[in-house]
């Protein structure tokens, strides 16, 4: 019974809130499809699935940015180190030699026969050495200067006790790298 009163057309509820739809034949109803709206929509939209991607693009732009910054630069620091290795072991070996000339001669020395601080002043190569004056292939793009002042003063040490010695190395970058040490004349 009650289906046979939904099926009377004076007595169904019109499906929409205006009432019938259409012109012409007013017996016919144009019923209005609609989604339920008690349950939640599964997926996204294309509005959100672009703005996903305008986003991670974004963040990937910039993570990449700094990467290839980093790649840029990442030999860099090998450069630096290794200028400061060069540094380091030439101000040692100027360092470990006689405070004044044991021979009393300066004629004709080379760097393998040099014996004391004094003659590496003004010493200068294009390309690192090692202390037998041979050339060390891999870094022959490398620059190296000495050069001792014997008038230092350290401290109350002075009056021809003391000698600053300087080396300067420089890399294929042309940054250059200076290293200051002191020799002092100690009496045994």
């Amino acid at each position: 019974m009650w289906a046979n009163e939904l099926s009377s057309p004076a007595r169904r509820p019109s499906p929409t809130p205006w009432g019938r739809l259409g012109g012409g034949d007013s017996n016919r109803l144009h019923q209005v499809v609609s989604f339920p709206t008690n349950k939640r929509q599964a997926g996204i939209t294309l509005v959100e699935l672009i703005l996903f991607i305008v986003i991670v693009s974004i963040g990937l732009a910039g993570i990449l940015s700094v990467m290839n910054l980093t790649t840029q630069h990442s030999a860099d620091p090998l450069v630096r180190k290794q200028a400061l290795a060069a540094a380091e072991s030439l101000l040692e070996e100027i360092s470990l030699k006689d405070f004044a000339d044991p021979d009393g001669s300066e004629a004709g020395e080379t760097r393998p026969t040099y014996d004391d601080v004094d003659d590496y002043d003004g010493y200068a190569s294009t390309g690192i050495r090692d202390i037998n004056d041979t050339p060390i292939g891999a870094l022959a793009d490398y620059t190296v200067s000495v050069k001792v002042d014997a008038a230092a003063s350290l401290g109350a040490l002075g009056g021809g006790k003391v000698k600053k010695i300087s080396v300067t190395v420089s890399g294929p970058g042309n940054e250059p790298i200076t290293l200051d040490g002191y020799r002092t004349d100690y009496a045994p």
